[in-house]
């Protein structure tokens, strides 16, 4: 617990604000743009040694154990928590604090909570259950359907997919595994296909699909269309493109804004009627960067990894929410900037030293440049040249305590090897594939 002085605060009466996570992108973006709103921030984290944790825009830090193996029991906690806080708004920045609201929702009448509604959250936790609403509205999707783990072959998803084709397990999150996300694998070989098929585990339920766009197509690009809805309508949208993600799979680390696509945002408004959003969310896509055709991939219907990029762009998503949700303000469509660029620090030294096949020297030329970049945002006006998640001038600890981690970890690894998969910065959860291997990470 721990009391800290305000910083970029705007006159006017403060909430009282329980955000629930501890990431570096759509928690710490939460914390400072409520804080920025005249917001009095608490915090309930599920790393205490998290970077973000640091920041002077929270007020103090609540400790509870975490969820997972006791969901009954964080969830009366966490009733008796907001009572005794007298909060005006909790948001949920994840999904480990979003089930057990909604498995034990009788709990936590009368407060307002960021929740996207029960429909909305199911459906963004089953990969196969969005795929199939998409296809249903009409919204493209790539080919696709859940494994047969009795009936079907290697060769025969071969045949029916081609490769590379894309495993992701059907739930995100369960009630019974909330320490662990569903796991996601771009097969790219007969091989790999073959191995994947012979460790299957009878517990575990996959979505398999194509992969998009398919070989000798343009180059796949990532992106998202990200709103915030009231009763299925969406009021505000935002679109952004990944400029620089893993090659096999997981979060961006440096992404730009961009126009909304009128035709997908179509489908995002049909899709977001079906599903009853009431909140923010952020669909994520794949893009042709040749054909400019796009698939979609599956909902986040919480606060989502490229968050900051939204907020610095001019569509602050944290505060829109909470003035629709606690003082029933509608907002408009903003006129946001386009063009705006941020990076997610961690995550692009990481997938330059340890994801990357550059050359050492190259890689090292990259280091160098992305480090340039940061000593020029200390003299720049605020909001000029790309960003960076963790980096504000006003609250420099969470970046700091960032890049300390990365040292960790560099000294851990001892070198830059070529692999495209490794380690996760250490301040963030670690999941495992069944060969004990890292798995790549998710998110946008």
């Amino acid at each position: 617990m721990a009391s800290v002085r305000p910083y970029r605060r705007k006159n006017g009466p403060a909430g009282r604000v329980l955000v629930i996570g501890d990431d570096t992108r759509a928690f710490l973006a939460s914390v400072r743009a409520l804080h920025a709103h005249g917001c009095v921030v608490d915090a309930l984290p599920f790393d205490h040694e998290a970077p973000a944790l640091s920041s002077r825009a929270i007020r103090r830090v609540r400790r509870m154990p975490p969820p997972a193996g006791r969901v009954r029991e964080w969830a009366e906690e966490l009733a008796l928590l907001l009572k005794d806080g007298c909060y005006d708004f909790i948001l949920p920045c994840c999904e480990r604090s979003l089930i057990p609201i909604m498995e034990h929702r009788a709990l936590f009448r009368g407060f307002t909570i960021a929740f996207p509604g029960e429909k909305a959250l199911k459906v963004s936790l089953d990969k196969a259950a969005f795929h199939s609403l998409a296809r249903r509205l009409g919204a493209p999707v790539a080919p696709g359907r859940m494994l047969d783990a009795r009936r079907d072959t290697a060769g025969g998803l071969r045949r029916e997919f081609g490769l590379p084709l894309v495993m992701r397990e059907a739930a995100s999150y369960t009630p019974e595994r909330l320490d662990e996300r569903g796991r996601t694998h771009i097969l790219r070989t007969p091989e790999e296909l073959s191995d994947f098929m012979e460790g299957l585990e009878a517990t575990r339920r996959w979505h398999v699909s194509a992969f998009f766009p398919a070989s000798g197509a343009g180059r796949g690009q990532g992106m998202g269309i990200s709103v915030l809805a009231e009763n299925g309508e969406v009021l505000v949208a935002f679109q952004h493109a990944r400029r620089l993600e893993p090659e096999n799979g997981g979060g961006s680390s440096v992404r730009v804004s961009e126009p909304l696509d009128p035709v997908l945002l179509e489908h995002v408004r049909r899709l977001s009627a079906a599903l009853e959003l009431n909140g923010i969310a952020m669909f994520e896509l794949r893009r042709d960067t040749e054909s400019g055709e796009a698939v979609f991939i599956e909902l986040n219907a919480r606060p989502w990894g490229s968050l900051p990029l939204a907020v610095r762009a001019g569509v602050n998503f944290p505060v829109l929410l909470y003035e629709l949700l606690v003082h029933g303000r509608r907002p408009r469509q903003p006129v946001y900037r386009q063009g705006v660029v941020m990076r997610n620090l961690a995550l692009n030294v990481y997938d330059l030293l340890f994801r990357s096949r550059m050359p050492v020297s190259r890689k090292l030329l990259e280091s160098l440049r992305i480090g340039g970049e940061m000593a020029m945002k200390l003299g720049s006006r605020p909001g000029s040249g790309p960003g960076f998640d963790t980096f504000d001038r006003n609250d420099l600890r969470p970046a700091l305590r960032e890049i300390v981690h990365l040292w960790h970890l560099y000294r851990r690894r001892g070198a830059l090897p070529h692999a495209t998969r490794g380690a996760a910065p250490e301040h963030e959860p670690r999941r495992r594939d069944g060969d004990g291997r890292p798995a790549p990470r998710r998110g946008h």
